[in-house]
């Protein structure tokens, strides 16, 4: 909930505001699994992520495939859904190489989305063509900051 508290008060843009409504569900999904007493264990914690997920597709209408974190987002829980039954770390390491792999295709997506969309450089897809989506971009660098942790302690 600090995390989420944090991103909603200094980190501006719709960013900023979507981050904040993915890290309030995922620690409240996280509360919950406290409640029901039960601990929060990898399976857990990635059922946490995908309600997290479920709560952000609420409020936008990005999808994977289009120039957003989403594009970089929903591919690495997806992967860490498809793989949690395997070691942690390398669940991460795999799910960040899909973050990474779909967030460097943002960079041949048109915008549909956000401010690139009504920049008038945008319009013909000049400031955008050869630069990967900053907020998909955003996701990676967490991720890989994740990864980076869950190494150092396990």
């Amino acid at each position: 909930m600090a995390v989420a508290t944090t991103l909603s008060k200094v980190m501006g843009g719709i960013s900023g505001a979507l981050y904040a409504v993915f890290f309030t569900s995922f620690a409240s999904a996280l509360c919950i699994k406290f409640i029901e007493r039960t601990t929060a264990d990898f399976d857990s914690q990635v059922d946490a992520l995908c309600a997290a997920l479920h709560s952000l597709m609420q409020v936008t209408a990005a999808r994977e495939g289009d120039r957003t974190m989403m594009g970089a987002l929903i591919p690495f829980i997806k992967t860490l859904v498809a793989q949690k039954r395997s070691n942690p770390v390398q669940t991460f390491e795999l799910a960040l190489e899909a973050a990474r792999v779909r967030c460097k295709v943002t960079e041949t997506v048109q915008s549909r989305f956000g401010r690139s969309t009504y920049v008038d450089a945008e319009r013909d897809g000049a400031s955008t063509k050869g630069h990967a989506d900053p907020s998909a971009c955003g996701v990676v660098a967490i991720v890989e900051g994740l990864v980076t942790s869950l190494k150092r302690y396990f």
